[in-house]
C-alpha cells in the first residue's frame, strides 16, 4: 500500500508489532533468554502452535517474526500430528558472544526430538542458538532468535 512505502507503517500498526504480552519483560538478560529457550526447546505436537503464540507475545522483531512464522507453518504441517512429534530439552549455557558472536548471547541447549517414524529413536543432540535482546520500558525481551543447527 502506498502509506508503507519506502518502509513506513502506520503508527497503531508499529504500536501493535511493539506490544508484549502480560510480564514478558525480565528483569535480567539472562532469565529472558531462558524463558524464550524453555518454551522454544519443549513442545509437542498438540501444543506447537500454543506454544509459538506464547513466544510471540514475549518477544519483539526478528524473533516474534519467527515465532510467527513457525506457527504458521505448523498448522500447515499434518506430519507434525501424525508422527506424534515432540521436542524436549534443557538449557545447557547461556553467556554473552565473544569473537564473531560479540554483540549476541550464545545458548546452548540439549534435545531429544521423538515420534514416530522418522522421528522414532533420534538420539539427543546439543544445539547452539544467537539470541539478541531489547530493553523495554518493563526490563529485557529477546528480540532476535537465530538457531545454528
Amino acid at each position: 500500500p502506498p502509506q508503507e512505502r519506502g518502509g513506513t507503517i502506520s503508527q497503531s500498526a508499529a504500536a501493535a508489532q511493539a506490544k508484549l504480552g502480560a510480564g514478558a519483560a525480565r528483569s535480567m538478560p539472562q532469565a529472558a533468554l531462558e524463558r524464550y529457550a524453555i518454551s522454544y526447546i519443549n513442545w509437542d505436537a498438540a501444543h506447537v502452535i500454543a506454544i509459538q503464540h506464547e513466544l510471540v507475545a514475549i518477544s519483539l522483531g526478528q524473533a516474534r517474526a519467527l515465532a510467527q512464522q513457525a506457527a504458521a507453518s505448523a498448522a500447515r504441517d499434518p506430519q507434525l500430528t501424525q508422527s506424534q512429534v515432540a521436542n524436549h530439552g534443557q538449557v545447557i549455557s547461556i553467556a554473552p558472544g565473544q569473537g564473531t558472536a560479540a554483540g549476541q548471547w550464545v545458548i546452548v541447549t540439549s534435545e531429544v526430538t521423538s515420534g514416530q517414524g522418522e522421528y522414532a529413536g533420534l538420539p539427543p543432540t546439543l544445539h547452539i542458538i544467537y539470541a539478541k535482546l531489547s530493553k523495554s520500558g518493563q526490563g529485557w525481551v529477546v528480540s532476535g532468535w537465530q538457531p545454528q543447527n
